[in-house]
């Protein structure tokens, strides 16, 4: 057998045979084009399971196309845009938010992971001890609010308060350059 030569394949049975009369070239495009795919994907849509497994075999036969390609094929398989959700009502309001600022500051401003387990002890205290005035409805939604609620009211107060009274790094005194007890210009506690 010379290295040209075509091999029948037991997986597409168009391969290797010779073009049928009449037809030039008849691949597997041009034998799906013939086999009238709207009309077979409404007899797929509208079949039981066992009809269904039979038009498939046959279509695999004609096409040439794996099961679940062709799967795909008979039942239009596209990829559909995303739909965008309509947003949840929220319902933590301004409330809510400044119970929660009250709360994280009494508690000397904690990360959300370390406030929100003991927000609905805090809040009760708070509210016991006249520190903050808010609905009961407020209170149990600070009981039930889960960490990244916390996180994302949180995220505007952190802004404001780090700029103002929370500092990131540790203050230092630099040393001016001309300075002998000065070690450089690496800060001394």
């Amino acid at each position: 057998m010379h290295p040209g030569a075509i091999v029948p394949s037991s997986r597409n049975d168009t391969e290797g045979r010779p073009p049928e009369s009449g037809s030039e070239g008849a691949g597997p495009k041009r034998i799906r084009e013939r086999y009238e795919l709207a009309e077979v994907r409404s007899r797929y849509r509208g079949s039981g399971r066992v009809e269904r497994g039979q038009l498939l075999d046959s279509f695999c036969l004609a096409t040439g196309y794996g099961r679940k390609y062709a799967v795909k094929v008979l039942r239009e398989w596209r990829r559909l845009p995303l739909r965008k959700r309509a947003p949840r009502a929220r319902r933590d309001g301004p409330g809510f938010r400044s119970a929660l600022k009250v709360c994280w500051e009494a508690s000397d401003y904690p990360c959300s992971q370390r406030l929100q387990p003991f927000l609905p002890d805090l809040a009760q205290i708070l509210v016991r001890h006249g520190q903050l005035t808010c609905s009961p409805e407020t209170i149990e939604l600070l009981a039930s609010a889960s960490v990244a609620t916390v996180e994302r009211n949180l995220h505007e107060l952190r802004r404001v308060v780090i700029g103002r009274r929370m500092s990131q790094t540790k203050a230092r005194w630099v040393a001016p350059p001309g300075d002998p007890g000065g070690g450089g210009p690496m800060a001394r506690a």
